[in-house]
């Protein structure tokens, strides 16, 4: 009974990266979303992403490429729209408060990234969203 186990597991997990290969682009792409989005606050790599969803790093950069962004760019896009969504849900959050709790090292990082892609201070994006 044991062994009819192991073969239905074997079988499972054939199919299941078998439909990961050939449903690619929009079901990878969101998947790897989730992750980010369930890690941000996580010091997470493109290893341990790939890892988890059983792509080699290649596969899942090279695929990240194709759709025009790159692992760190996602990852700080996903941070910054969480970020966002704190300080504007809660007045009363500093931006230090926002940037920890969004996965970013310290605030002065935050401030510098967040003006690198939005072209305004977290500041200005509080007082006028």
């Amino acid at each position: 009974m044991d062994s009819l186990a192991g073969l239905m597991k074997l079988l499972v997990d054939y199919i299941v990266r078998s439909e990961l290969i050939t449903l690619g682009g929009d079901y990878l792409y969101r998947a790897a979303v989730r992750y980010i989005e369930e890690n941000l606050t996580r010091n997470i790599t493109l290893p341990e992403t790939a890892r988890h969803l059983g792509r080699s790093i290649s596969s899942l950069s090279h695929f990240l490429q194709q759709g025009g962004t790159t692992f760190k760019k996602l990852l700080i896009e996903k941070r910054l729209s969480h970020a966002e969504k704190l300080l504007k849900g809660h007045p009363e959050m500093t931006v230090k408060e926002a940037a920890d709790r969004s996965g970013f090292a310290d605030a002065y990082y935050f401030s510098r990234i967040y003006r690198q892609y939005r072209g305004r201070t977290p500041g200005e994006f509080r007082k006028k969203p």
